[in-house]
């Protein structure tokens, strides 16, 4: 695994970058912040991948990821690449609209208490 996500010659996200993603191993929920984090180093148009901390539809506290492609095919190989991880396109996709507008939850870890 490489630590941080690179581009090849022409400013699109390498086979390395890809493949990262693809086999991004669940541990936890929060993993997958880590994991769109990662994906956020190379996404271009920054501005297009916004997170936000909200309560879902069903009142639990999770992150909201929206990313936009903007039609740039490099983010749209960030997202097929994230679609081929199967464990993070079933916990976490929440909706794909025509355009390029994808829509994830990650939910936030739970606070861990120590037993008597």
């Amino acid at each position: 695994m490489i630590d941080e996500p690179t581009l090849d010659a022409d400013g699109y996200p390498s086979e390395e970058t890809l493949e990262v993603i693809k086999n991004w191993k669940y541990n936890d929920d929060t993993k997958f912040v880590d994991l769109l984090e990662y994906v956020n180093k190379v996404w271009h148009w920054t501005d297009y991948m916004q997170m936000r901390e909200i309560q879902n539809r069903l009142g639990i506290d999770v992150y909201e990821y929206t990313c936009v492609t903007g039609g740039w095919s490099g983010n749209e190989e960030l997202i097929s690449a994230l679609e081929q991880n199967f464990m993070f396109w079933a916990l976490c996709w929440r909706e794909s609209h025509r355009g390029g507008r994808h829509v994830f939850e990650i939910k936030k870890a739970s606070p861990t208490h120590d037993l008597p």
